[in-house]
């Protein structure tokens, strides 16, 4: 069985303290590099 998609829950904002928002690039990066499906919530 291989990963087809990811689910991912969060919230809107980006916090307080930027590593929040480098993670989630960084997240969104690597799930697109691998060609998965993405789905948020």
């Amino acid at each position: 069985m291989s990963l087809r998609s990811v689910c991912v829950f969060c919230g809107a904002s980006t916090g307080a303290s930027p590593v929040y928002r480098e993670a989630a690039v960084a997240l969104g990066q690597a799930i697109a590099k691998r060609g998965l499906t993405l789905v948020y919530g």
